[in-house]
């Protein structure tokens, strides 16, 4: 398995717990991630990466449910659980998407594939400050190259699994990529209740889970969309 996507998700949240459990049309949030992540054309591997707890045998029938395979593995040091899935599975190149993230667009996934597989020595990031909105976007890297982070992290690095990758742009090779239209600094990770919401809301007016970056910030600005709450905010990278 050359290159797969490893959507990191747990049930016991810090900021809200139980939360890629939220339903949508009979369906948790996750499931519909994962059935939104498979519409991409370039990677049919998903691996959800959870945790060992018995709290997270939830997290496993729902990815097992939307066709996702699952590893399980350490709870707080989630770039050991990136390592461990990456090797079960023989993935030498990893994808990261976040489970606070159901709206991570399948075209985003499409080029990062693209230019990891071209030059797997480089970390690509869809980037915020270059106009992804948060909780579209996603990284691609090595498995080599999460090894080589993994030495030099500290423990809040290890727990956010890309941050050492951005604290030492001298030691590795970050190229941004853009998206084909840009917002103003909207978030649309599920981090608060409002933020389900808001997903529901975008599903709703999509009907479903098939749409593009481009087309949710093209509805947005038309004013097409009636958002339940309107959250700014700003991402340094």
């Amino acid at each position: 398995m050359e290159t797969a996507i490893i959507l990191q998700a747990r049930m016991n949240s810090t900021r809200r717990p139980y939360k890629i459990s939220s339903l949508y049309n009979g369906k948790p949030l996750l499931y519909w991630q994962i059935k939104r992540l498979k519409q991409n054309r370039c990677v049919d591997n998903i691996i959800v990466a959870t945790t060992n707890t018995d709290l997270d045998d939830v997290t496993e029938f729902i990815a097992k449910q939307a066709g996702a395979q699952i590893f399980r593995g350490e709870l707080d040091d989630v770039m050991k659980r990136y390592i461990d899935a990456a090797e079960y599975y023989k993935v030498s190149n990893i994808i990261r998407v976040c489970g606070d993230d159901p709206l991570v667009d399948p075209e985003c996934i499409e080029e990062l594939s693209q230019r990891i597989e071209l030059d797997n020595n480089n970390i690509i990031t869809a980037s915020h400050n270059k106009g992804w909105l948060l909780g579209t976007s996603a990284e691609a890297f090595s498995l080599k190259n999460l090894k080589k982070s993994y030495q030099i992290s500290s423990t809040e690095e290890k727990e956010h699994v890309v941050l050492n990758f951005y604290k030492n742009m001298d030691k590795f090779n970050v190229i941004k990529i853009e998206p084909k239209s840009f917002y103003q600094e909207l978030s649309f990770t599920v981090d608060y209740p409002e933020d389900v919401e808001n997903v529901k809301d975008i599903l709703n007016y999509f009907n479903g889970i098939g749409f593009s970056q481009k087309q949710l910030i093209d509805e947005l600005k038309n004013n097409k969309i009636k958002l339940s709450y309107f959250r700014q905010d700003k991402y340094n990278i």
